[in-house]
């Protein structure tokens, strides 16, 4: 590509918003770890840990927000459809979707009454204090996702920021004055003010009297079709998110120790925070994406080759900034007493660059809706990971569990390149 032609893309994609998308993310995303440096610095170290525990036991439930209607919108809304009927899923997915968060309320609250009963109070306490944070997730998401589809990156950007800025001086704040417990309060401050700076662009743009008045009624099957992909949707985020989840998961029932789970967590905290990289750039190229295949296959196909190379070349930039910058990274970050996680966190660093990798593979699945397919990939990497957990934790403590990750991620990337090729060529034979 000429250096006119490079120019001319970069200008192109300015002006479409993809840089407000990533300088939203990038304060937020900074901000995020800043306000976990201060916390992490500033609490005990077992005491952390025993919020690692109940909140990894939290985010279990966070892929089923909403049962996926929030991204079953994002896909049935970017197609071709007409307004009217854009308009009925808008409506279907924010009322049934909102709905369907009682299912985890009430499940959160039993595994909180579940922790009372095995003598972990402190953990069923901060359980409780999450149980209402599905319903203002799912409100600050749905909101994001809306501005997604209608293309407003620069609201998307601006709401993400006033999110991690509550977030940020919640954390400090309430943390200083009310411990942990204020760390899940100010969680709520952030979704409802997100939630809000979303709603003031939407209703600037009169979204809310035609979305939810001038809208088509959706026939039941229409409606069975999406509440089956946001089910199947979020099946499979769950799915793909459970690798670090079940490495804290199967770390506390190995070794049952809440130093070790902070030490983990403290390895996972930048390269699950930098991972808004391969999402922002799914962010801005899904809809994208999704428009690519139903103008052709062919044309999503070249579409998928072009983003692959995109993604290998800004993660493998990042991953050698990682490496290098590890121990002053971890240092100056969370101080002295985690310094012995560096081994740990440059292994999770190269999780990180395979995982990017597997991030597009998987939305390339959901876009096509081979959503089958993609849970069953992510169902079969969950039992592979746990399987390596449970083996090398006993060998290894800590680095097994990151070990078995990478090996986990690995096979499972390929599983998917695998499956594309597959899927590529029986599309070239109909």
């Amino acid at each position: 590509m000429s250096m006119k032609k490079l120019f001319q893309k970069i200008k192109e994609l300015a002006k479409d918003g993809m840089f407000h998308i990533f300088g939203g993310s990038v304060v937020s995303k900074v901000v995020g770890v800043l306000s976990t440096f201060f916390v992490i610095r500033h609490l005990d170290k077992v005491a952390y840990g025993e919020y690692v525990s109940a909140n990894n036991l939290f985010s279990y439930f966070t892929a089923f927000v909403g049962l996926g209607l929030a991204n079953a919108a994002l896909q049935y809304c970017s197609e071709k459809i007409s307004d009217q009927k854009r308009n009925g899923v808008y409506a279907y997915s924010f009322w049934f979707g909102g709905i369907s968060n009682l299912l985890l309320f009430v499940g959160i609250l039993a595994f909180a009454g579940l922790k009372v009963y095995t003598g972990n109070v402190n953990e069923a306490y901060y359980l409780c204090l999450m149980s209402g944070l599905p319903f203002v997730i799912y409100l600050h998401t749905y909101m994001q996702i809306v501005l997604r589809i209608r293309l407003n990156n620069r609201a998307f950007s601006f709401s993400s920021m006033v999110y991690s800025v509550t977030m940020l001086a919640g954390n400090i704040i309430m943390t200083v004055f009310m411990g942990i417990p204020g760390l899940i309060i100010s969680t709520y401050f952030a979704n409802v003010a997100g939630f809000g700076s979303s709603w003031w662009f939407l209703r600037k743009s009169k979204f809310f009297t035609t979305a939810f008045k001038e809208r088509e009624p959706l026939p039941r099957t229409y409606k069975k079709e999406i509440t089956g992909y946001g089910v199947v949707y979020a099946f499979t985020s769950f799915s793909s998110m459970i690798l670090l989840l079940l490495d804290i998961t199967c770390l506390g029932l190995v070794l049952d120790d809440s130093a070790v789970l902070a030490d983990y967590k403290v390895a996972t905290t930048i390269p699950t925070a930098i991972a808004f990289i391969p999402s922002c750039l799914l962010v801005y190229f899904y809809p994208k994406m999704v428009r690519a295949f139903s103008e052709g296959k062919e044309n999503g196909r070249k579409y998928v080759k072009q983003m692959t190379k995109l993604f290998v070349g800004v993660n493998g930039g990042i991953f050698v900034l990682l490496i290098l910058g590890s121990y002053p990274l971890i240092y100056l970050g969370f101080g002295e007493k985690y310094i012995n996680v560096v081994p740990i966190f440059l292994v999770l660093c190269v999780n990180y660059l395979i995982h990017s990798v597997q991030m597009l593979y998987s939305h390339v699945l959901a876009v096509v809706k081979r959503l089958k397919a993609n849970l069953a990939l992510s169902l079969f990497s969950g039992g592979v990971n746990i399987g390596l957990n449970l083996l090398m934790i006993t060998w290894w403590q800590s680095m097994g569990a990151a070990i078995a990750t990478v090996i986990t991620t690995c096979l499972i990337t390929g599983l998917y390149f695998i499956y594309i090729r597959r899927f590529y060529n029986e599309q070239e034979m109909v």
